[in-house]
């Protein structure tokens, strides 16, 4: 009876610990992305990402409040090197570039081609 009454505790218990794990990587990594490409000029480590999770975020950042409806495509500066591989998913942190962190060869406003705008990375790690 005691086991009976014991299994669905733990079942519960172990379920109630996974889900709080999830939670606090979402918090500390609320955007998924992909990894596109290295782009622009030639001498620089910029790379173009694609937001899966956190697209509302990476607009509001980039356009303010009457942000843009674009493709979701994103130059950041500042990628880990090892997050430098293309079709990697990550999970990222991501603030708005100060002038001084988008590299001299683009415009601030007109960034790239293909990406929307620039957006820097707080922090990152591999999927």
């Amino acid at each position: 009876m005691k086991t009976k009454l014991l299994m669905p505790i733990l079942l519960l218990s172990f379920m109630i610990i996974s889900c709080e794990k999830e939670n606090s990587t979402d918090l500390l990594y609320p955007c998924r992305a992909i990894v596109l490409d290295r782009a622009g000029c030639t001498n620089n480590d910029v790379y173009i990402i694609k937001f899966i999770i956190g697209k509302e975020k990476a607009k509001l950042l980039a356009y303010g409040e009457s942000g843009q409806d674009r493709d979701n495509f994103y130059a950041v500066p500042n990628l880990p090197d090892e997050l430098k591989i293309n079709g990697l998913t990550i999970n990222l942190d991501i603030r708005k570039p100060l002038a001084n962190e988008i590299p001299g060869c683009y415009d601030f406003e007109m960034p790239l081609l293909y990406a929307d705008a620039f957006l820097y990375v707080i922090k990152a790690i591999k999927e």
